[in-house]
């Protein structure tokens, strides 16, 4: 098991798969503020808050893999699919448009 995997663990096992359930919506809720507030913004991208945010969802999203059993092989293939329909669509809509 790698370094990471056990400290995300750690603190899985510390405040239980409920409290880090709730943490990961938390986590997301601030990075969709944080989003939504560059959207309605006339301001230059501030990518520090942006960082903060999506590490701190990507660190969520890794403990809900750990807790549901999630495995490294599971993601991938479901990245590749999930890629590979966006590509498929974005080539449909291009078709429709220089038809």
């Amino acid at each position: 098991m790698k370094k990471e995997e056990m400290q995300l663990l750690e603190i899985i096992r510390f405040y239980g798969e409920e409290k880090q359930t709730m943490k990961a919506i938390e986590e997301l809720t601030e990075l969709m503020e944080v989003l939504v507030r560059q959207l309605l913004s006339n301001e230059p991208v501030n990518i520090k808050p942006l960082l903060e945010e999506s590490v701190d969802v990507m660190i969520m999203i890794k403990q809900l893999w750990l807790m549901f059993d999630i495995g490294d092989l599971e993601t991938q293939l479901m990245e590749e699919y999930k890629i590979n329909r966006t590509l498929e669509r974005i080539q449909i809509q291009k078709e429709l448009k220089n038809d």
